[in-house]
């Protein structure tokens, strides 16, 4: 789960895996309120306290872990949307390319012609969220 901060408004992101990738929940907040949240550890009423409830998770207390920020590099190509995210967290800056796309085993198989024709080796990277966990462990 995550608070993503914009220019002027905010985003509170529950994300709940599923068997190929993960069903995302989005709710919009106003800046001010997301700052509020954040400061006091809290979750607004609203679609993902509701998703947590069907799961069974009533806690209203939350712990703010840290800052990740996240810049998002955009193109949309022929076999789908290619984003390169540079993010920096703790000591750290990492990068990942991935691909948007419909049709999982498609976009899997573009990927990887894309990967082969640019020289580029794949490597299955562990989420920005375990990333980010590692890296506040080492530091």
């Amino acid at each position: 789960m995550r608070i993503r901060t914009f220019e002027d408004w905010a985003e509170l992101t529950l994300k709940v895996p599923q068997s190929v990738g993960n069903m995302e929940y989005n709710q919009k907040l106003q800046l001010k309120d997301a700052e509020n949240y954040l400061a006091k550890e809290e979750l607004p009423q609203g679609l993902v306290l509701d998703e947590l409830a069907k799961h069974g998770i009533q806690n209203k207390k939350w712990q703010v872990l840290g800052c990740l920020t996240t810049l998002r590099y955009e193109m949309q190509t022929a076999i789908g949307l290619m984003a390169l995210d540079e993010s920096q967290y703790f000591d750290m800056t990492d990068y990942e390319l991935e691909l948007e796309v419909e049709n999982h085993e498609q976009g899997k198989q573009d990927f990887q012609q894309f990967l082969e024709e640019n020289q580029i080796s794949y490597q299955k990277a562990p989420s920005k969220l375990v990333r980010f966990v590692k890296s506040m462990k080492n530091s």
